[in-house]
């Protein structure tokens, strides 16, 4: 019989111990719950946030106040820089269009010779490009001098 009480009490105390156990276990899960929910709807509002800055168009600035002196210096600046555009494409189409010339007149005055067309050894290849060379340092001296001659 003592060992019948003895048992039961063990039963109850551990019963006892599960009960306890299981409760603290319940609302330490709850507790988790609440905190993942509002850590969620905290994430959840800042989107909602965000996404109504985003569909807001911002403010339009506002145009800052010139005075006509100011107007006046920012117009005659844009008129030396359009000026200075334009002389550098007229430059450049002129540059363009020497460029075109010189080619056209070493193709006039450079003939390769027949034994370079279809060239029979590296030699001849060799040969060739430095005869080419030649040619073409002698046409550069020559058209540097008339060009210097024209202006």
């Amino acid at each position: 019989m003592i060992e019948m009480i003895t048992s039961d009490r063990v039963l109850k105390r551990w019963l006892f111990k599960a009960v306890i156990g299981a409760l603290i276990g319940l609302f330490a899960l709850h507790q988790r719950h609440a905190i993942s929910n509002q850590f969620m709807q905290i994430r959840l509002d800042a989107v909602s946030h965000f996404q109504q800055r985003m569909a807001q168009p911002p403010a339009p600035a506002p145009a800052p106040v010139r005075s006509p002196e100011q107007v006046e210096a920012e117009r005659a600046a844009a008129k030396v820089r359009a000026d200075e555009y334009a002389a550098n494409q007229a430059q450049l189409i002129q540059d363009r269009q020497q460029a075109e010339r010189k080619e056209l007149a070493w193709q006039s005055f450079f003939r390769q010779e027949r034994s370079c067309m279809l060239p029979e050894s590296q030699v001849r290849i060799e040969v060739c490009r430095a005869r080419e060379h030649r040619l073409r340092q002698q046409f550069d001296r020559h058209w540097a001098q008339s060009s210097v001659g024209l202006q």
